[in-house]
């Protein structure tokens, strides 16, 4: 990627039974015309052999160490990371291991890229590799049989594309109520509010003025705009959204956290946690007290991410807490997706939806 794409920043990358992937920034539109380019640059790794080197260093030599290998956006992760830093080197690359490697390069047999989604801002690039060309066939399938998040609630009729955003369907507005139900029971002492703000910049302001006023949080309900594709899912009557806000505390922080793995535990959600960026100190702090178990990457967004695993294995950003300095308040998105989350849901237990209304009222 770094040959190819100097410019391209690689946000993570992670294998797992089925495939492996690489979330990458790029600074321009990515073509699927990249992808054989990309394929053809590793097999002259492979065919390179080179050793992959597990390395287990402090922080600050981890930093250094990886600048030196020309991955600055990983060094910044780490520089101020506690406890051992794992890293894998390969040639003149070392990024943050993701886990076992194998020996050498020469140990891939078999590989394929198999597609490239959009995720907000940034690339996820889906492959898979085995030792035999029928068991790479297999499981190209297997990668292929998996349908995307957005078409498997569109097949169920929950949502429907409008030009700005989604439409929720009759069975996805009953759905949708049925998580909301259960999700709004996890707050005490935050107020449901609506505001007419159409930035983010404004909508903090909202919630700020509302805080200070009232010496509660707020839970944001309407917002009169509609949002993009992937990120945060409004609706088109009501303009529904997740964003939750509290004062700058650590004491809030805790109490977002806890009320992520009891919304996590309702739906029965196996979870990671990861440390994204440099959040503020208050952020990091909480997670210690907590003694929840984290990892760290790079992000252009800083904050604590609650990642959720998909059918493949694939994780994907869920409840998401975050900090901003200018207004002081600590915020969260508890779905970040709305939609990729009961897509999640749909693909782990074929979730029953029950009775719907037959018609919207426009």
């Amino acid at each position: 990627m770094g040959e190819l794409f100097p410019a391209a920043q690689v946000r993570s990358f992670l294998a797992t039974q089925h495939c492996f992937y690489c979330d990458v920034i790029f600074p321009f539109e990515f073509q699927s015309e990249m992808i054989p380019l990309l394929e053809e640059r590793m097999r002259g790794w492979i065919k390179k052999n080179l050793d992959l080197k597990q390395l287990d260093m402090m922080p600050a030599n981890a930093a250094q160490f990886l600048k030196h290998h020309g991955n600055p956006q990983a060094a910044e992760v780490v520089r101020h990371q506690q406890g051992i830093v794992p890293i894998v080197q390969m040639g003149h690359y070392a990024g943050l291991s993701p886990g076992e490697t194998l020996e050498s390069t020469s140990e891939v047999k078999f590989f394929k890229l198999v597609s490239a989604q959009l995720h907000g801002s940034w690339i996820r690039l889906i492959g898979t590799a085995a030792f035999s060309k029928d068991e790479l066939k297999s499981q190209v399938k297997r990668c292929k049989e998996i349908s995307s998040h957005l078409n498997l609630i569109k097949q169920r009729q929950l949502l429907s594309p409008c030009p700005r955003g989604w439409l929720w369907l009759p069975q996805g507005e009953h759905l949708k109520k049925t998580i909301l139900e259960k999700t709004f029971k996890l707050f005490s002492g935050i107020d449901p509010i609506t505001t007419p703000a159409f930035n983010d910049k404004d909508l903090i302001l909202c919630h700020s003025s509302y805080i200070k006023a009232s010496g509660r949080g707020s839970l944001e309900m309407v917002k009169m705009s509609l949002g993009g594709d992937g990120l945060e899912l409004l609706d088109t009557a009501e303009g529904m959204v997740d964003r939750v806000f509290l004062p700058g505390r650590e004491e809030s922080v805790i109490s977002f956290l806890q009320i992520i793995t009891k919304f996590l535990k309702i739906f029965a959600f196996d979870y990671e946690v990861v440390i994204v960026g440099k959040p503020a100190k208050i952020l990091r702090e909480a997670l210690k007290k907590l003694q929840i178990k984290s990892s760290s990457e790079n992000g252009e967004q800083s904050g604590i991410e609650f990642l959720i695993s998909d059918a493949l294995g694939r994780m994907w950003t869920g409840p998401r807490i975050f900090y901003d300095e200018k207004s002081g308040l600590v915020g969260l998105s508890l779905f970040y997706s709305l939609e990729r989350f009961v897509a999640l849901l749909l693909e782990k237990e074929g979730l029953p939806l029950g009775p719907a209304p037959t018609s919207v009222i426009a």
